[in-house]
């Protein structure tokens, strides 16, 4: 399995794991077999209303069905990874999960230009997209080079209890200047969420460290829970410099 360093759009280096082909291929074919079965459920919709309508009666209902039929298979890869990190039922399946170059979460453009070139890499029965990916650095398919977008072997979820194991040890003045109060292993675990955040989408382990920083310096913030936590590190990191 093909492990390459990235830097991430805050100078950070991490090495990632590049999915396999055999991974994405069997993910593909999952999503396949799920599409399908919708697609054999909706026949099964079709004959039923076309037998009951016979005399053309309710054809608009036949319409309806092949109109609900058809726009959730062509749309399916996209609405997946838009909303559900990255992943489709498959790549969910598999453990792997589409992220940016830089480690970030594409945003729905870069999910788009994905998607509209699915068809070309699909050509041949997959033979483009298999190619592109062998001979590229990041195995990336066509769709992957155009959106900036790499596809990753996700690891092991890090447990809340590992992340905070060094942040429960002291009580820290409430005041949120004051973060260079903070001891560097706890700064450490904190960096370790953002960059888990960043290469599994796991946003309830953010949420509960920005929760647990909080209540443990008695801080109010406003902010979205990873944009706190990286202010914490980057306060400390700052007010720490020699």
């Amino acid at each position: 399995m093909s492990e390459i360093s990235i830097e991430t759009s805050h100078n950070v280096e991490i090495n990632v794991q590049m999915a396999p082909l055999t991974s994405r291929i069997w993910a593909y074919l999952i999503d396949s077999l799920i599409v399908g079965v919708f697609l054999i459920f909706v026949v099964i919709l079709l004959i039923a209303a076309t037998s009951a309508n016979q005399n053309g009666e309710n054809i608009i209902v036949v319409f309806v069905i092949i109109f609900l039929g058809v726009l959730p298979v062509w749309l399916y890869h996209l609405l997946f990874e838009i909303f559900n990190h990255g992943q489709s039922w498959g790549k969910s399946i598999m453990k792997i999960r589409v992220v940016k170059v830089d480690g970030s979460q594409p945003t729905i453009g870069s999910f788009i230009l994905r998607w509209l070139l699915r068809p070309i890499d699909l050509f041949a029965y997959g033979g483009v997209a298999i190619v592109t990916i062998a001979l590229t650095k990041r195995s990336q398919r066509l769709g992957d080079l155009a959106a900036d977008t790499i596809v990753v072997k996700l690891k092991g979820k890090v447990t809340l209890n590992e992340l905070t194991q060094y942040l429960s040890a002291e009580v820290y003045t409430p005041v949120f200047p004051n973060t260079s109060l903070l001891t560097q292993a706890q700064i450490n675990v904190i960096k370790d969420s953002l960059t888990t955040f960043k290469t599994t989408g796991n946003q309830q382990v953010v949420r509960d460290l920005a929760i647990k920083v909080k209540s443990i310096l008695n801080i109010e913030s406003t902010l979205f829970d990873y944009q706190f936590l990286h202010t914490i590190v980057k306060d400390y990191e700052n007010m720490n410099q020699k």
